[in-house]
């Protein structure tokens, strides 16, 4: 099934050329002209399981059953551990410091680090940690290195590491070929049909996740107890008026349907508990 109602498509999944981000998207148009095309088994996604961004994206797979294991033919899902020290996120522990981190979770179901998880470093060691697949992409890599991070298996490069972009590329590239249930449901809004609800749509992620989801961090981060408290005020005032719209539309933000944008909310609330 071919879709063209993704921005990232009009160049063939190239997207934007950055220093501090990877903007690309999966394109599932059989052109030949996909610089990632969609194909099955052929991506990774790195996540890490308390991230409220990582789980953007993470979460779209899973409500439309988007397989994610190893064998499945779907996008694989690689579970890094929490960045408690300098080095950031991990799959092997290298440092005391991160040796005691992995003890903290003896039920940890460790996936094996082969080539079908972790690239080879030019020297053939293992990955072992979420930046040194960021100097593979693109040496000297300026921005965060971060989670949610999609990667190419064929390419040996990183797709993108923008966790509303990719979860939109899911929603839209992915879903009509590996999407098995919840199809009915329209996350995003078409950005060719709907032009208006999508701008809508977009606008309040981006409210939702300045206001809301990143609010918390700023809070936590602030050492002026005036900032603090005005911070705290205007969180509280945004989850009252969240509450007033979703209440006045009958059960989710933009309507009696659910979208995207409920589910930024929700894993924010989740993140903020």
């Amino acid at each position: 099934q071919q879709q063209m109602d993704c921005l990232c498509c009009i160049d063939g999944g190239v997207g934007p050329q950055t220093d501090n981000e990877f903007l690309g998207s999966i394109c599932n148009l059989n052109n030949g002209k996909a610089k990632f095309p969609a194909e099955p088994g052929r991506y990774i996604m790195y996540v890490v399981a308390g991230c409220p961004f990582a789980a953007r994206p993470w979460s779209v797979l899973s409500f439309y059953g988007i397989p994610t294991d190893c064998n499945s033919g779907g996008l694989r899902v690689v579970k890094m551990f929490p960045a408690a020290h300098e080095d950031g996120w991990f799959s092997i522990a290298q440092s005391e410091g991160e040796r005691g981190l992995v003890e903290q979770f003896p039920d940890a179901k460790c996936d094996d680090v082969n080539d079908a998880c972790f690239p080879r470093c030019s020297e053939g060691r293992a990955i072992h940690h979420i930046w040194q697949l960021y100097e593979i992409a693109k040496p000297g890599f300026s921005g965060a290195k971060s989670v949610p991070l999609l990667w190419d298996t064929k390419k040996g490069t990183a797709v993108s590491n923008s966790s509303l972009g990719l979860a939109e590329m899911i929603a839209t590239q992915l879903v009509p070929t590996m999407g098995t249930r919840n199809l009915d449901v329209k996350l995003f809004p078409s950005r060719i049909h709907e032009k208006e609800l999508y701008q809508e749509h977009d606008e309040l992620v981006k409210f939702v996740h300045s206001n809301i989801t990143t609010t918390v961090y700023k809070i936590n981060s602030t050492g002026n107890g005036r900032d603090h408290d005005r911070l705290v005020e205007a969180y509280y005032n945004t989850l009252e008026e969240m509450q007033t719209r979703i209440q006045k539309n009958g059960g989710y933000l933009m309507g009696s349907s659910m979208r995207f944008v409920d589910i930024v909310l929700v894993i924010s609330l989740i993140r903020l508990d």
